[in-house]
Formats: C-alpha cells, sequence, structure tokens
C-alpha cells in the first residue's frame, strides 16, 4: 500500500566483504588479490632498493630493475595508451598463457630489449601494491576532507608517480591480508548534458594494472616521472590507515564524499530555497502541500524495493550499482525532499550544484514512469483518500476532461484521449530574436508519451498532436474542443519551469561577466560555467570545449597548438592559426573577410582545416566540418549567424554541373562571404509584413574548393591560400589529428578563453584589430588597399595569444617575439600573393584576357587605321584562305577596332558584347556595365589619350569620325 511505512533495519555490511542488492541482477563477486609470497613481496620501510637505472637509460634497463630489485610484476604497454600490449596479462606468464605478467629478468629483457617504444606496467596485486589515482585533485582534495583525509600530507610522504602534470598517483605497499578491489568517487558534470560523471579519485588494488614512468602519458606524450620514487631512504610506505577504512567501507562513505549532500547545512537549506522559490501555487497546490505530508520520501522508496545505504542514502531500484542513487532530506516546510547525487534523474529540478532534487510527488512520478506531475498528483490523491480540487479541467485515466457545468450539475465532457502537460518553458536566444518552446510530456490510458518540444506559435492550433504524437492521441471532435483543450493543459500543468537556453557558440555578456558558449555550457573567467544552458543544432552541436587546464597540463597544449606550423609551409599554417585566434576576437571587432584554401582533389587541404576547425571541439574532423557548400544559402546564412566567434569551415566548394547549376554555387558563395565582409545579410518580412531578424556572418568563414568563387569585390574581401600537391606532410598531419580527437587543441582553446573573458572589455575599449600601426607593417607590396586590413588583423590577434603564451608560461619573451616574427613574415608573403588572384578577378583585366581570346578564336577582328588586314593580321583576327595567287586573307567575327602601329582603337560596345557574350558562355561575368568598365580603365590609366571629362575620342579611322577608346596593343596583345 502506498501509505505503509517500512521498519525493517537493513543488514550491516562486513567491511572488506562484498554484498549484492536485494533484487540485483548480479551476484557478489570475491576481491581477487594474489598471495604475498616471500619471493615477490615489495620493499618494506626499512629495506632502501638500489638506486635506479641512469636518467635516459634504455627502458629495458627499467624493466629489469623493476622486476628484480623491486620484485614488481610488469606488464608491456602499447605506445600512446594505457592498455597492456596483449591479452592474459592479469596472471602469470607461463607456456599456456605468454603474454602474462612478467616477474623475472630474463623474460623482461626479452620483452623490451630494443624495443623502446613499448611501455610499462605494474599490475598490482601480485606486485603487493595499491594507489590512489588523483584525477581531479580540487574535488578529491574536498571529498578526502570529508571523512577526514588530508590529501596535500598523502601527497607530500608517498611514493608519488604523475604522468598528466594536473593530475597525481599516490603508490602504498598493500596491508598484509587486506581484501581490496578497485573503487571509483564521480560527481555528476553539470556542463555535460548526457549525464556523464566526472572521475574524481580511484582506488586501485587486484587484478588492475599501472602505467609506470619511463613510459609516455598517451595525453601529454611526455614520459611518467617519479616525484617521491620508491627508491627513497624511506621505501615504500604501507596504506594509511585512514585510507584502508575508505577503502574497507568506500559504499557507505560514499554520500559522506558527495559531502555536502548529509552534513553541509548552508548547502541543504540553499537547495531547498532553490525548491520552494520554484514551487507552484495554483489550484492543486493544497492537494500537493497534503501529499507531501501524508507520505515521505523514504516510504515511496522502500515500497518500490529500494535498498537503503546507511542513514539516509538509499540504491537506486531500478539499476544496480555500487554508489548510492538517492538521499532523503528534511525540507524544514513539514516535508522531506529527496536528491539524486549523480544529477541525471528524469524528472524533479536541476539545482545550481548539479544535483537533481524534488519532492515524494516527483519520485513517484519517476518511479511509476508517470508522464508529468500532474498525472502523479491525481494518482496518489485517490490512493491516499485526499480529495481532488472542483476544477474546471482535469486529467483522467480515460484523458482530459472538461467538467461543464448545466443546470443539471457537472457534466464532464471528455476532450481527448491523452494528458498532456507542460512540463519546462525554453527560451531558446540566437544572438537576434528568442523563440519559445514548450517541452510537453503525456499519457495515454496511462501509457507515457514521448516528451516533445512545441514551438509557442504551435502550440494554440494543436497539429502537433498528431504531427508528434501520431495517430494514437485523440483530440475529440467538437468546435469548442480544441480550445478547452488547449486551456486545460495550461491550466493543468503546475507552473513549469521557464528556462533560457542560448542558441549560437561565443562570447555572450550575462549579467556582469562575458562568457564563451559551446553546447556543453560556457566558460568564464573563473572557468566553466554550469549555470547556463546551450543547446546547438546540427555540426555545431561539435563545438564542445573541455574544462580549461592549469599549471603545466596549461602550458604543454599551448605549446602543442603552436606546434601546429610543422604539419605544412608557414604561408599555409600561420595565417589558418591567426584564423582560429581572430575567430574569437570577432566579439571585439568583426573580421570582415573570409579565408579561402584552394587546391587540387587529394592535396590534403579538408583534413588540414579539420584539424584547425577540432581547436572548438574534439569531434570535428575530415567527415564532420561545420557545412558544405552543396547546402541551400538560407542553411549557410543561418549557420554563419550562429557560429560566433569561432571558425566555420565551409567544405568542398567545386562548381559543376550545368551553367545554371555552376551559376547557383557562385551565387550562393557570392551571398554568404559579401555578407562576411559586410557584416550584412538579407532582408526578410514575416507573413504579418513585420520584419524578421537578419541573419549575417558572426564569425570567420574559412572555405576549401578547387576553384575559387569569382568577383573582384569578393576576392578582394577573401584571403586565398594555394595548397599545393605536395604541400602537406601527411606523416606529421596523422600526428597532429591524433591530438586533435584526444582535445590536446580544445583544451589549449579553453585555456585561452578562460584568460580572455576578463580583458574582452579591455580590449573593446582600448585595442583596434585593425589599428593603423598593424596596418602600416604590410603596406608594402600588397595589390589590393583591403589586403593589408586583413592581413593586419590576423597578425594583431596573434599579438594577444603571444600576450597570453607568455604569460601562462608556455613561452618566453624571446620565445613569443621569434614566433611573432614568422608569423609576420608568413603573413606579408601571403598578402603579396593575392595580388595574381585579384588581377584574375579584375573586371578591366578579364575584360582585356577576354577580348584576346575573342581575337585569336575568330570572335572578333581588328582592322587597320585604313581599313582592310592590318600588318601581322593574323594576330588580329584574319585568317588566309587558298595559296599562290588565289591566296585571300579575310576578317572573322565582329569589327571590334582599329590599329595603328602601337595604338589600338576599340569600338567599345562591339568589344563590351563580345566579350560579355564569351563570358557567359563559359558560366562567368565581368559584373560591371560598359561605362564602369570604361571609367576603371581610365583609372588604371590604360587610356593613352582622352577627352577631358570624357574618357572616348574622336578619331578619323578607315574613312569615318568615330569614338573611340585609345588603348595601347600591349595591353590586348602583350
Amino acid at each position: 500500500m502506498l501509505n505503509s511505512t517500512s521498519t525493517e533495519t537493513p543488514p550491516r555490511r562486513i567491511r572488506g566483504k562484498s554484498r549484492s542488492k536485494p533484487g540485483s541482477r548480479y551476484k557478489a563477486r570475491t576481491r581477487w588479490s594474489a598471495p604475498r609470497a616471500k619471493e615477490t613481496k615489495a620493499p618494506s620501510l626499512s629495506a632502501q632498493p638500489p638506486s635506479p637505472p641512469a636518467a635516459g637509460s634504455p627502458i629495458v634497463d627499467w624493466a629489469c630493475y623493476l622486476v628484480e630489485v623491486l620484485k614488481w610484476a610488469i606488464v608491456p604497454i602499447l605506445h600512446g595508451s594505457k592498455r597492456p600490449a596483449g591479452s592474459g596479462w592479469n596472471k602469470p606468464r607461463s607456456a599456456a598463457n605468454p603474454e602474462g605478467f612478467i616477474t623475472c629478468r630474463q623474460d623482461a629483457a626479452a620483452t623490451w630489449r630494443g624495443n623502446d617504444q613499448l611501455g610499462i606496467g605494474a599490475v598490482l596485486g601480485p606486485s603487493g601494491i595499491c594507489s590512489i589515482d588523483i584525477d581531479d585533485p580540487n574535488r578529491a582534495r574536498e571529498a578526502l576532507a570529508s571523512v577526514g583525509i588530508d590529501l596535500d600530507k598523502l601527497m607530500a610522504s608517498a611514493v608519488r608517480l604523475v604522468g598528466n602534470p594536473a593530475r597525481a598517483k599516490l603508490v602504498y605497499l598493500t596491508p598484509p591480508g587486506a581484501d581490496l578491489g578497485p573503487k571509483r568517487f564521480t560527481v555528476a558534470d553539470p556542463t555535460n548534458s548526457t549525464g556523464k560523471p566526472i572521475t574524481v579519485f580511484e582506488l586501485r588494488a587486484g587484478p588492475v594494472q599501472d602505467v609506470l614512468p619511463p613510459s609516455a602519458h598517451p595525453g601529454t606524450g611526455k614520459p611518467y616521472e617519479w616525484l617521491n620514487p620508491p627508491w627513497r631512504p624511506d621505501g615504500i610506505e604501507e596504506l594509511p590507515r585512514e585510507l584502508l577504512e575508505l577503502w574497507l567501507d568506500f559504499d557507505n562513505k560514499v554520500p559522506q564524499l558527495v559531502g555536502k549532500t548529509n552534513d553541509d547545512e548552508s548547502e541543504r537549506r540553499k537547495i531547498v530555497h532553490e525548491f520552494v522559490e520554484q514551487s507552484s501555487h495554483d489550484p492543486w497546490s493544497l492537494v500537493r502541500d497534503q501529499i507531501r505530508r501524508a507520505i515521505t520520501v523514504e516510504d515511496v522508496l522502500t515500497q518500490m524495493g529500494a535498498t537503503r545505504k546507511g542513514q539516509r542514502s538509499f540504491f537506486c531500484p531500478f539499476h544496480d550499482e555500487s554508489n548510492p542513487s538517492f538521499a532523503t532530506w528534511d525540507s524544514g516546510e513539514g516535508y522531506d525532499l529527496w536528491v539524486d547525487f549523480h544529477g541525471n534523474a528524469p524528472v524533479g529540478r536541476p539545482s545550481s550544484s548539479g544535483y537533481t532534487m524534488g519532492d515524494v510527488i516527483d519520485l513517484y512520478q519517476h518511479l511509476h514512469k508517470l508522464s508529468s506531475p500532474g498525472a502523479a498528483t491525481t494518482a496518489m490523491a485517490k490512493q491516499l483518500g485526499i480529495p481532488l480540487p472542483d476544477v474546471e479541467y482535469q486529467h483522467t485515466p480515460r484523458g482530459t476532461v472538461w467538467r461543464k457545468r448545466t443546470r443539471d450539475g457537472i457534466s464532464d465532457q471528455l476532450l481527448s484521449n491523452f494528458n498532456a502537460t507542460i512540463v519546462e518553458e525554453v527560451l531558446s536566444d540566437d544572438g537576434a530574436e528568442q523563440e519559445r518552446n514548450l517541452r510537453i510530456a503525456g499519457d495515454v490510458g496511462g501509457e507515457p508519451l514521448p516528451l516533445i518540444s512545441v514551438t509557442a506559435e504551435q502550440f494554440a492550433g494543436l497539429a502537433w498532436v498528431t504531427n508528434q504524437w501520431g495517430s494514437r492521441a485523440i483530440v475529440r471532435a467538437g468546435q469548442s474542443t480544441r480550445d478547452h483543450l488547449r486551456a486545460a493543459t495550461q491550466i493543468l500543468s503546475p507552473s513549469p519551469q521557464v528556462n533560457q537556453v542560448f542558441a549560437h557558440t561565443g562570447w555572450r555578456l550575462v549579467g556582469n561577466e562575458w562568457i564563451f558558449l559551446h553546447n556543453s555550457g560556457a566558460i568564464g573567467a573563473d572557468g566553466p560555467r554550469s549555470d547556463v544552458r546551450v543547446d546547438l543544432q546540427g555540426t555545431l552541436q561539435a563545438v564542445e570545449l573541455p574544462e580549461p587546464p592549469s599549471g603545466v597540463e596549461l602550458v604543454n597544449v599551448v605549446r602543442a597548438l603552436l606546434e601546429l606550423e610543422k604539419v605544412a609551409p608557414p604561408l599555409l599554417t600561420h595565417p589558418l592559426l591567426c584564423a582560429i585566434l581572430r575567430s574569437v576576437l570577432c566579439e571585439v571587432e568583426p573580421a570582415l573577410y573570409s579565408i579561402f584554401l584552394v587546391g587540387p582533389t587529394g592535396a590534403g587541404k579538408s583534413s588540414l582545416i579539420a584539424v584547425y576547425q577540432a581547436a572548438f571541439g574534439p569531434r570535428f574532423r575530415l567527415d564532420h566540418l561545420v557545412a558544405g557548400w552543396a547546402s541551400t544559402s538560407n542553411a549557410l546564412e543561418r549557420i554563419a549567424f550562429q557560429a560566433k566567434d569561432i571558425i566555420a569551415t565551409f567544405d568542398d566548394f567545386a562548381p559543376s554541373g550545368a551553367a545554371g547549376d555552376v551559376r547557383k554555387i557562385h551565387g550562393t558563395a557570392e551571398r554568404i562571404l559579401r555578407g562576411a565582409g559586410n557584416r550584412s545579410g538579407r532582408a526578410r518580412l514575416r507573413s504579418d509584413s513585420s520584419s524578421r531578424p537578419t541573419y549575417y556572418p558572426r564569425g570567420l568563414i574559412v572555405s576549401t574548393g578547387e576553384d575559387v568563387p569569382k568577383g573582384h569585390s569578393l576576392r578582394a574581401r577573401t584571403l586565398v591560400l594555394e595548397v599545393g600537391p605536395a604541400d602537406i606532410d601527411f606523416s606529421e598531419l596523422t600526428k597532429v589529428q591524433q591530438l586533435a580527437e584526444d582535445g590536446m587543441y580544445a583544451s589549449a582553446m579553453a585555456g585561452y578563453l578562460k584568460w580572455l573573458a576578463s580583458r574582452i572589455d579591455r580590449l573593446k575599449r582600448g585595442q583596434s584589430l585593425n589599428s593603423h600601426r598593424a596596418r602600416n607593417l604590410f603596406k608594402v607590396g600588397m595589390h589590393h588597399r583591403r589586403t593589408p586590413e586583413i592581413i593586419a588583423s590576423l597578425f594583431t590577434a596573434a599579438e594577444v595569444f603571444g600576450e597570453f603564451a607568455v604569460e601562462v608560461g608556455a613561452l618566453s619573451v624571446i620565445e613569443a617575439s621569434e614566433w611573432l616574427d614568422r608569423t609576420r613574415r608568413s603573413l606579408l608573403a601571403c598578402g603579396s600573393a593575392q595580388a595574381d588572384h585579384h588581377r584574375s578577378a579584375d573586371p578591366v583585366d578579364m575584360f582585356l584576357s577576354f577580348l584576346a581570346s575573342a581575337l585569336d578564336g575568330g570572335e572578333a577582328h581588328v582592322e587597320s587605321a585604313n581599313g582592310g588586314p592590318p600588318p601581322d593580321a593574323s594576330s588580329w583576327g584574319w585568317r588566309g584562305q587558298g595559296s599562290g595567287r588565289l591566296y585571300d586573307i579575310r576578317p572573322t567575327g565582329v569589327l571590334v577596332g582599329w590599329v595603328d602601329d602601337q595604338d589600338l582603337y576599340l569600338n567599345s560596345e562591339a568589344a563590351y558584347g563580345v566579350v560579355a557574350s564569351i563570358a557567359d558562355s563559359l558560366g562567368e561575368s565581368l559584373g560591371i556595365s560598359l561605362t564602369e568598365l570604361t571609367k576603371r580603365m581610365f583609372q588604371r590609366r590604360l587610356l593613352k589619350t582622352h577627352n577631358k571629362g570624357r574618357h572616348k575620342i574622336k578619331k578619323q579611322l578607315a574613312g569615318a569620325q568615330r569614338r573611340v577608346l585609345h588603348v595601347s596593343t600591349s595591353s590586348v596583345r602583350g
């Protein structure tokens, strides 16, 4: 029965033994421990072992030392991993098990001699040792302090090794007769939407292995090191008493390690206050309050088969776990609450501390798998005999009912065969507008329906019922049924939480703090922000940054990022690194340009840029970039807007197919990249004629392709980087791809963003990224006036990063100066190389080039000043026919001008028409009118003579007065 109370006293756990929970699918497992034989006993406190091999000795010397002197059981480790090289490694080596652990010098020498690529691991049980592996020192220090253990004191005195400088491992002798097995302490990660917990520390013993120096750490690539070595004068300590007690009674002490769930009164009051503040006040509030006071959380947990763990903690009744899932708390309001230690219960409310909390109604909903708190309230009230409120609408097992008042009393009219409850209102903010979405739970006949999301605009129409729940959910017929069902759903939803969710990446000012949004949360000046929700769509979900590193780990990842310059020529790597550094400063000043990698298929351009894109999330790779140019222009425009303050890689610009298809993709590129250069987008209207937000690129677009988009003004806003077939070192590329997947570059970016967060306002106020000083560095040798601005913008971003690298100790002042000098030289060379790309897209150069092609191809010809064929007629569009006395030379195509020695007089209208026709046949366009073309020819001083205020001159040619453009023959024929 619901209102029964269990008084059974749970069985006590015998220290050092293991038990299975009632109803568990798994039986208790006996802990494995190797016998502590005399020949395998590790050094004692009084037995100082001989000195180890000298620094830089072959790894085989270390293997022999470990088995011969320390008497440890060791196994070979695969290079670049923590995994043993063979199977059966946790059992002794024998003829039947040739890959088992090694305990003799002969086997050690045979395994490691001449193979420095193998690492070494110690199998703890047969080595007679155990360890505590600290993954998160700050959390571990706090958790261990709650059970009376001083981590700093342990780290100062114990034998200690380190692979990742941000972590540590302490090694101890296993006490004789102690039956120890592996234990792991984890806590909820508030920044991880998947509910995956964070490992704080591990207690390691038995059939597990630890990697030993001088093996290479797979994350940092650096060798493990002994800080307090086992050959020190005091040898290896036996496991301290307080750690042994924690180990043997670990499961009971977990709630105390989580800590503050049981003992910290201020934390308890904080969470209770959050719950009370969020409690609703509607016609059902009295019913809910009566239920809370009539039955306890403990009653419901016990009735569902949950096993008690300690005074206030319980295991989850649905899962076999070594750690309790729930703890009960006295609210101080006359009823109790529950807290989920793991923070991932599907019901209740998330607290700012990362836990999930709720009352007995939330718990009943969870354990009985009901669709909503309203359904749980109705069911519990009926079972407890609590009268339901006299309300107009009601959720029932048959569905939602309208209690219609008539002359004859109340008449129940069924509105639907389902019940729907709004459980959350989400305000999705993309930086341009806020869209309200309602998360709705439901059930049909008590069977839960999927949790769905409906926009506020769609809600009233109820079309979402069939669209998302299918034909099972039925709205009854009737003229006013839909209005009543909408009202009923809103009234019967007990004050759903209203949460703001950001739908873009990059910087956002929240309160008075700048934070950088990514898919797992945000990074501010103090590190991760667990109270910020971000919901990115599509490929942008891969924008995920880890917790910012610090200390030596930060130094290592920043250095790794800078070493990307080795993977390809500096004319590629320096601009690309500057691009990712510049993108995170777009909030300070927009980047009014884009970058384009052009090269043949197979050159590796997409693989290269994927490594740089991975600075914003390790899931980015060759087959998972931000977007492809085959997408629609609307989709690309929206992605470029949401990808704020990051690089957005648009891959594979390869116009092909019919002329219309080619023009379409060039048009898309024109629209997107011009929007990046102008910080503008396409204006649109809603159906009610009100203006929609304008979407434009807010980060830095980096494109790849086999061809560059056409248009002179477009190329002026684009830095083109050419990738040759042999430019990329693919062996080096493979190495950095692995580092990218391991999150090395994302960690460096996370550390940089944390540093930047407190400096955004200063940069906005006083540091223009396109400063006059920076532009003056790059003016020489630049073909277009925009190019120095692009180069200066990229270089100034490098200067900001250099300041960061020096401050955190990743570079010395001299190293930073040398790196900046190399970067400056590379950017200068890139800027100078843009001249060819600008000329190929310049309308004047295109006109003259196409005109020369028309003369060569027979589409046009030029006469002499007196008419007839000119000297060297074949160069001016004339073709000979016949031979001997019958030889005749005739013009081809359209007459476009007259030539007189070094002077060419063009019929501009005819010449423009021929050129426009050729360009159109090639799927291209000059992009300017004849008037504008002649004006630009004048500005470039290509007109040899002209009348004041006019570009054309009058000239007697071929017996007539003509208005022509006077140019040099070399401008067309070279």
